[in-house]
């Protein structure tokens, strides 16, 4: 993995290796950097978190999914007519999430029906929420 530091403006390759199995379905191309960590998403029960400074690859819980698959769980399907979007905070030590926030977004649909949210359009795109206790 190549890491670039903004601080010294330059790039160092890490030794760190890791091997993942399709099964784990963890989604490479869905990242954030946050807590000097970068976090990738996945659809199974555990993803991996990169720490930048200790070079190390540990393993993290997901929250708890819903029975239907994930895109179904905040999309709009032939069977389900609202929209509702789980935000789940991660604790600070990893070893769970907390649902935070449950958001019905269907009203907007009505009020705003040239959004078309279908998962399938091209103009489809996901919104993230990162935020943090501490105070700037």
């Amino acid at each position: 993995m190549d890491i670039y530091a903004s601080e010294t403006d330059r790039w160092k390759v890490s030794p760190i290796v890791f091997q993942v199995e399709p099964a784990d379905r963890i989604a490479f191309e869905d990242v954030v950097f946050c807590n000097g960590k970068i976090h990738w998403n996945s659809y199974g029960n555990e993803s991996l978190n990169f720490n930048v400074e200790e070079e190390c690859v540990p393993k993290m819980p997901m929250p708890t999914r819903h029975v239907l698959p994930k895109i179904y769980r905040y999309l709009e399907t032939p069977w389900v007519h609202s929209f509702e979007l789980d935000v789940h905070e991660m604790a600070s030590d990893y070893p769970h999430w907390f649902l935070k926030h449950r958001l019905f977004v269907g009203d907007s649909m009505e009020v705003y029906p040239e959004l078309e949210l279908c998962p399938f359009s091209p103009g489809f795109s996901g919104v993230s929420f990162v935020g943090s206790d501490e105070a700037k």
